[in-house]
């Protein structure tokens, strides 16, 4: 099963869960219509991360619950800070992280956990 698949069936379950949380609530989190909704669960539409996103917090759930992954915990504060970011400092915090990452030019780092 794919990530597009894992995606599909855990919004369905959250929705049979959450009986408050309609297909219009959660076309209305997404910025897309019911129709849409009511598409994706079928299959007959797909979703971009960011509808994904949208959709995981409807629920009061993470991208990452979502889709299942493990992210390093210093990650996930670093996204969450991030977000608590006013708009217009998010640009500033970008080019502070690119100005301490190491060039892309090689292997990069690994990407293993890390307790630094």
């Amino acid at each position: 099963m794919g990530l597009e698949d894992l995606a599909r069936r855990r919004i369905l379950a959250w929705l049979a869960a959450n009986p408050r949380i309609t297909q219009v609530k959660l076309a209305a989190a997404v910025g897309v219509s019911q129709t849409w909704v009511s598409q994706y669960k079928s299959g007959d539409q797909g979703a971009d991360l960011d509808q994904l996103e949208a959709m995981a917090r409807a629920f009061d759930h993470t991208i990452f619950e979502l889709l299942d992954l493990r992210p390093d915990p210093k990650e996930r504060d670093l996204i969450e800070a991030f977000r608590r970011l006013r708009k217009e400092a998010r640009p500033l915090a970008i080019q502070l992280v690119e100005a301490m990452s190491p060039p892309s030019g090689g292997r990069g780092r690994p990407r293993g956990r890390s307790d630094e």
